[in-house]
């Protein structure tokens, strides 16, 4: 435990967060299974990659001052006209991204415009992307505002025209006793 002592001090000064948080486990695994030195070295580098993946992840979830966290499995895209899932699957592979291209989802209320674009900035941020959601509707009071707005919006951008029925109004209605 004195070599612990003596170590900890030097992971906090290089900022190995996951190294130090796991240190004693991995320590006393590799003494219990004698492993050798580059298999230690290996579960301990790995543990620091995997800390810091998932502090990355919850930083910049939390960055992207999404409303709610989804999920794209729980969206149903044979719910409303307007996308497939071979839509969405393209999307996925996050090259509109790379294009600088934008998302812009239509639509009457409740089809999932929001859930879509919350669910592909998780996913975004999930593969190494970062992400802002940021609502713009307060500009559309502002004719200038909105003009100039949507003309950048529009101008590299896919557009999703959604139509179908409110997930919102068909979850009441099965809430509803008949």
């Amino acid at each position: 435990m004195i070599l612990h002592k003596k170590t900890q001090p030097l992971l906090e000064t290089l900022k190995l967060k996951g190294c130090l948080k796991n240190l004693v486990t991995i320590v006393s695994t590799a003494e219990k299974k004698q492993i050798s030195y580059i298999a230690f070295l290996d579960n301990l580098l790995n543990a620091e990659i995997t800390d810091r993946t998932e502090r990355r992840l919850k930083r910049n979830i939390a960055g992207a001052h999404f409303p709610v966290i989804i999920q794209i499995e729980e969206f149903n895209p044979d719910r409303v006209k307007g996308t497939t899932t071979k839509n969405i699957q393209q999307l996925l592979d996050f090259r509109w991204i790379n294009y600088h291209y934008n998302l812009l989802f239509f639509g009457p209320p409740g089809l999932g415009k929001t859930h879509l674009a919350i669910a592909l900035g998780v996913k975004a941020i999930e593969v190494g992307y970062t992400v802002c959601f940021d609502s713009w509707a307060e500009m559309l009071g502002d004719t200038v505002m909105t003009t100039a707005l949507l003309d950048r919006l529009l101008h590299h951008a896919y557009v999703f025209t959604l139509d179908g029925e409110s997930y919102r109004i068909k979850n009441r209605k099965e809430e509803l006793p008949s």
